[in-house]
């Protein structure tokens, strides 16, 4: 059968063997052929819809013969994937030697701060609510005062220790970049990441007495990371001291002391809502 678009003969095939038009086919016997089929080979449809169809029926059935392989192939999933083993790959330097990578630290790895902060107000959470789990036998466990609470009041405090830091360079007119600012912060934090998630683990398997002991470790560092980062700046060379540093540190120590006693106190009053409620 001869190619209508460029005149090439063909054989019996549903396309020109040369340019890929769809070709028509001399249907013989109508019966034998359905109505899909019929109107796939139309000679209504030009050369392009028909290969645009045609790859995107490929591409849905390779998506539905193998999910795992397509989304793989997302661009938004290989680039979480990247900035996992990235992350990953720091989380270890700055676990070994968090005080000198601090000091290596570029503006872009302020990403890292932002993901060791939220990883400390998760796993806080979550040790949280596994308390309140072990005291109320798993009855009456409320996830909002168990979970939510933790998560944002240490969300909160991380926070606001990023802003002492940063706002303590402005005061005292050091020449400091945001970005910079967090992720010397975030990598500091690393070590309280570890803490906390070994915590969790100790916890797991009932050595209650470590893992409380490992929190508190964990709170403590997030505390000494804002001395130290505050102090990596030149705050104490400035001549422009509107505010003494020693009552600024005074004042900055206090708020950071306020919001960690509020996450503690926020996990102890869950403990005892959940035991009271297990005994009624």
């Amino acid at each position: 059968m001869r190619c209508e678009n460029c005149g090439y003969e063909n054989g019996q095939g549903a396309y020109c063997a040369e340019c890929g038009a769809a070709s028509r086919r001399r249907i013989t016997n109508p019966s034998h052929v359905d109505s899909n089929e019929e109107a796939r080979f139309s000679t209504q449809d030009g050369y392009g819809d028909s290969v645009i169809k045609g790859g995107q029926v490929a591409a849905e059935g390779r998506a539905k013969a193998n999910p795992l392989q397509s989304l793989g192939q997302n661009e938004r999933v290989q680039q979480a994937a990247e900035v996992s083993r990235q992350y990953l790959s720091f989380f270890v330097k700055a676990l070994l030697r968090p005080y000198q990578t601090m000091r290596n630290v570029q503006p872009a790895h302020a990403l890292h701060s932002y993901i060791t902060m939220s990883l400390i107000s998760i796993l806080t959470a979550l040790f949280s609510m596994l308390v309140l789990n072990r005291v109320s036998f798993g009855y009456g466990t409320s996830f909002m005062s168990g979970f939510m609470k933790p998560l944002l009041f240490t969300g909160i405090t991380l926070l606001v220790g990023l802003a002492i830091v940063y706002g303590m360079t402005k005061l005292y007119r050091t020449k400091a970049d945001f970005k910079q600012v967090a992720a010397g912060y975030g990598t500091l934090l690393i070590p309280s990441v570890a803490s906390i998630l070994l915590a969790n683990l100790l916890f797991m398997v009932h050595l209650t007495n470590l893992s409380l002991v490992l929190m508190g470790i964990a709170f403590l560092i997030a505390f000494v990371a804002v001395n130290i980062s505050i102090f990596t700046y030149p705050v104490l060379q400035t001549n422009h001291q509107t505010v003494d540093v020693t009552y600024a540190l005074i004042i900055a120590n206090l708020i950071l002391f306020y919001l960690i006693y509020k996450i503690v106190s926020s996990i102890v009053l869950s403990v005892l809502g959940g035991m009271m409620a297990s005994f009624l």
